[in-house]
């Protein structure tokens, strides 16, 4: 028996244009936070990495001794010279 896919579904009505980050941010970060909280209460590790996990969206979490925030940004001059590597 096939279940059906949730998020393809989701992704198929998705209400927001690609170029709406900060919308997508604000959609997305509410159930990023509560996985951050379950992991924090179970005492989980947990690697999370993404486009809208902004800094301002995780200051909450920047004094807690368990979490640590690392962003790794590419230079322009970079992403140009490797363009085709990384699109």
């Amino acid at each position: 028996m096939e279940r059906p896919c949730l998020l393809k579904n989701f992704l198929k009505n998705f209400p927001f244009r690609v170029d709406e980050d900060e919308k997508i941010t604000d959609f997305l970060f509410p159930i990023v936070d509560g996985m951050i909280q379950t992991c924090i209460e179970n005492k989980q590790n947990l690697i999370i990495e993404g486009f809208y996990l902004t800094p301002k969206k995780l200051q909450k979490f920047q004094n807690h001794s368990d979490i640590k925030i690392l962003f790794i940004l590419f230079s322009k001059k970079y992403i140009l010279q490797n363009y085709e590597l990384i699109y």
